[in-house]
């Protein structure tokens, strides 16, 4: 009977061992696929890093680009702003001289009428002097 025992007291600590077998394998393979997953999370990383140096100049490019623009916009703004008070000044100076000369189309109307008065004049004072 001490036999028996003992061959199953060996039987269950051998089922033991084969379920704690089981368990560091599954636990290896895990391991291992976390391992992969790992290697692979390290190389894009990896990747990235290497790509940081072409996009930091690539930002210093645009920057640059930009500040270009900027100052670009700001001298076409200030130069839009200039034409425009020319501009104004060109209407105002327009809408004077137009003013003005319906003034002197006026008095050279007046002076037409004027002088065809004095025509008249002139030749009633020659019809009489003849």
């Amino acid at each position: 009977m001490a036999l028996h025992n003992k061959y199953a007291e060996l039987a269950g600590r051998a089922q033991q061992i084969d379920s704690e077998v089981a368990r560091h394998l599954a636990d290896l393979s895990n391991e291992r696929t976390a391992t992969e997953e790992a290697r692979i999370a390290l190389v894009k990383a990896e990747l990235l890093l290497e790509a940081v140096p072409r996009i930091e100049a690539e930002i210093i490019s645009v920057r640059a680009e930009l500040l270009l623009a900027q100052k670009q916009a700001a001298e076409q703004h200030e130069a839009a702003a200039v034409a425009t008070v020319r501009l104004e000044a060109e209407v105002t100076q327009r809408k004077t001289l137009e003013r003005q000369l319906v003034e002197v189309r006026a008095k050279a109307k007046i002076f037409s009428e004027e002088a065809a008065g004095l025509r008249s004049q002139v030749k009633n004072l020659h019809e009489k002097i003849s």
